[in-house]
């Protein structure tokens, strides 16, 4: 089941999101003038572009300030894509570890993870 979810949507929203934090942060480097919550509605904005949905959207946007880091994106993403709350204690914590590894394999610092 591990493989599956790092191949499927966990590894693959994980590795999405990695890419797009990097190409945000490369642009802007400066965290006090673009602190990271500001990243993350950028790329919640860009994620809603291809399959809008305006209710999903403004709850992430609203959350955002509050996420503890880019882990925290991706699990509210699949949250409410995906039913990542639906599963057992057991498969959220496999989860985790896919979008840990995937976030750092991506380059990530572990700091903004």
């Amino acid at each position: 089941m591990k493989f599956l979810a790092r191949k499927g949507a966990i590894g693959g929203t994980a590795r999405l999101i990695a890419k797009q934090y990097n190409r945000y942060r490369r642009i802007h480097g400066n965290k006090d003038e673009m602190p990271d919550y500001a990243i993350y509605r950028l790329i919640i904005m860009d994620r809603f572009k291809a399959l809008p949905n305006e209710s999903q959207e403004q709850h992430l946007k609203d959350k955002a300030p509050k996420f503890s880091g880019l882990s925290e994106l991706v699990r509210e993403i699949l949250g409410v894509e995906a039913g990542y709350y639906e599963n057992t204690f057991e498969n959220q914590r496999m989860f985790n570890e896919i979008i840990h590894e995937e976030l750092l394999k991506k380059g990530v610092k572990e700091s903004d993870l």
